[in-house]
């Protein structure tokens, strides 16, 4: 579903990627309960010289024999892939793919793309421990969860509270130093948040009181914005009641996360929107109501509005003047697709935090990968 909607279907890329995940993914990935027992193995005590034991073959070689399948049984739409990829440097402009920070920017290769895509063939105890062993100086990893199925109407193969159980025995390995190869790391993950979900803050008081969770992640580009929903016009695919319903949870969500120092994390760029109706739903505008009703809500903007640059130049800037007002207010540079102007970016952030009404937000501007 969220390649279907995000990524849109217009490309022999996206064709291609879709398909593939749906054979290997939606098919192949495990399920609830071999995942569980997969975690508990972790709490078992370790063979004397497991750690020399092979297990099984490389993400890269399957990749790879994934890559050679795919050439077989069609070899056309994969080499028209290839193609695409390969015009932008691994960072597409096609129709359907622009952005800065859009699901296919950093793949610069196919065979990369898939490795990407079996990756979600693996067990969420696996995947954790390759992050934990790939940024080995990393202490605690607070991975993100997200709650994408109102938004892609595509209901996922676990339900939330599985999720949580899955991600809390998970946190139970890291504390007890049982992760493989990553003894000293520690996972505590942020839980997925939708106004439309039934009792959903119900699920984020459970996933932070019982479940080792220390955060709450929003979307508001699959189709909330986070206040004034009930304001015209409401959202596609609302009614004016569920428009209401919708605030009136957001508010209930922000008073608990402020009267509980709960930070909040949310996706902050005009990208990766389930409708174009949603693009500006997270605009700084937007979170500025937020925050004049809620100023002790500790809240970091994902991507910190863009790259500064096209239609919605402003972000970056807008949210950077909410740093001066509010004290809890973050954001972060993850997933910016920045390459050779990594140099110019940088003299961009010098000339904006030289206005004293944004240089409060330097101290509190996050890297991320």
């Amino acid at each position: 579903g969220f390649i279907r909607r995000v990524g849109g279907t217009k490309t022999s890329l996206v064709k291609l990627i879709d398909g593939f995940v749906d054979d290997k993914v939606q098919d192949k990935a495990p399920g609830y309960l071999e995942e569980l027992e997969a975690i508990e193995k972790r709490l078992l005590p370790i063979p004397e010289g497991f750690e020399s034991m092979e297990e099984g073959p490389s993400l890269e070689d399957e990749a790879e024999a994934a890559f050679q399948e795919l050439m077989a049984g069609d070899s056309e739409l994969v080499e028209a892939a290839q193609q695409e990829l390969e015009a932008d440097l691994g960072a597409p402009s096609v129709e359907g793919l622009e952005g800065e920070e859009g699901i296919f920017d950093l793949y610069g290769d196919l065979r990369r793309m898939i490795k990407w895509a079996l990756l979600f063939t693996k067990y969420r105890i696996e995947l954790t421990e390759i992050l934990a062993r790939t940024y080995s100086d990393v202490e605690l990893f607070t991975p993100l969860l997200v709650d994408m199925e109102k938004g892609l109407n595509d209901p996922a193969k676990t339900t939330i509270i599985q999720q949580l159980e899955m991600q809390a025995a998970i946190s139970d390995v890291s504390i007890r130093g049982k992760l493989r190869r990553a003894p000293d790391a520690r996972v505590h993950p942020f839980v997925g948040f939708d106004p439309r979900r039934k009792d959903a803050v119900d699920i984020v008081r459970g996933a932070v009181r019982k479940y080792g969770c220390v955060g709450v992640k929003m979307y508001p580009p699959m189709g909330f914005r986070p206040l004034g929903n009930a304001e015209f016009p409401v959202p596609e695919g609302m009614t004016l009641e569920g428009a209401q319903s919708a605030d009136a949870t957001l508010r209930e969500l922000y008073s608990f996360c402020s009267e509980e120092d709960v930070p909040i994390t949310a996706h902050g760029n005009p990208t990766n929107f389930a409708s174009k109706a949603f693009e500006e739903f997270s605009s700084p505008g937007n979170w500025e109501k937020v925050l004049e009703e809620f100023p002790k809500l500790h809240l970091n903007i994902g991507h910190f509005g863009g790259s500064g640059k096209g239609e919605f130049a402003d972000w970056p800037r807008d949210f950077a003047k909410l740093g001066a007002r509010f004290d809890h207010f973050y954001a972060d540079i993850g997933n910016h697709r920045l390459g050779q102007d990594l140099e110019d970016y940088i003299e961009n952030l010098k000339a904006l935090f030289a206005d004293p009404t944004t240089q409060p937000m330097q101290d509190r501007l996050m890297f991320g990968t």
